[in-house]
């Protein structure tokens, strides 16, 4: 499927309306595109139901798990790690700043892009849509990782270092000293962080903050949208003035 999709003609038919989906900034500008052709009257006579393909929903679900998500939980694992090692216990602080970055962007894209009932409506209310459910599920799974899979994995790992009868055979035999090693390299850091009980009551009480700073844009578009209805019937008032 191609990177970029035609969507519609302008009310002049002489152009088209492109969204792009090769990264996030690409896909911004073309929504800034349609904004602009939103304020300038462009779809005043064009009716919505038939303005948003099939084909369309599933690129945009495609480019929110491809490059939107992706590089939320890449930023979110890069400043996790490096803030754990740099900051300690304090490092929870960054978890409460990324949900906050996270917050105010939502909160900033929902103000820029809620503009009519029109196509730019739909794309808008589809991404947010998709990308509160994928980022809220990529979340849970994280937490699951985090706290249930991984202490299972990691004293599935001690039984097997420390069992005798687990270390014979000649792969065995080769792979302890090296699985020693990361074990004595791992094991500090493990236990001094999420064996502390004051850890882990602050690590949960966070949690509300970040599940409310990942579904309140959607939430808040909503009601945005709804309260705004009376702007765009004085800007569409005043679109059939102009013409």
């Amino acid at each position: 499927m191609s990177e970029r999709i035609s969507i519609i003609p302008d009310s002049e038919g002489e152009r088209e309306v492109k969204l792009n989906f090769n990264n996030l900034w690409s896909f911004l500008s073309s929504l800034d595109y349609l904004r602009f052709l939103e304020f300038e009257g462009a779809f005043r006579n064009l009716g919505s139901e038939n303005l948003y393909y099939v084909e369309e929903r599933i690129e945009l679900v495609n480019f929110v798990l491809r490059h939107v998500v992706l590089w939320i939980n890449l930023a979110y694992l890069i400043i996790i790690v490096s803030g754990y090692f740099i900051f300690k216990e304090k490092f929870l602080i960054l978890h409460l700043v990324f949900s906050l970055i996270y917050f105010i962007g939502g909160i900033w894209f929902v103000h820029r892009y809620t503009v009519g009932r029109g196509y730019l409506y739909m794309v808008v209310r589809n991404f947010l849509m998709f990308l509160t459910i994928f980022v809220f599920f990529s979340w849970i799974i994280t937490e699951f990782i985090s706290f249930w899979l991984v202490p299972r994995l990691w004293r599935m790992f001690e039984i097997w270092l420390f069992d005798p009868y687990s270390q014979q055979g000649v792969i065995n035999e080769i792979l302890y000293p090296a699985a020693l090693f990361v074990y004595n390299l791992i094991k500090p850091h493990l236990y001094d962080l999420f064996g502390t009980k004051k850890f882990l009551i602050w690590y949960f009480a966070l949690a509300p903050v970040k599940v409310f700073s990942v579904i309140f844009p959607f939430i808040y578009f909503l009601i945005y949208s709804k309260l705004s209805g009376g702007y765009m019937e004085n800007l569409n008032r005043t679109l059939r003035k102009r013409a």
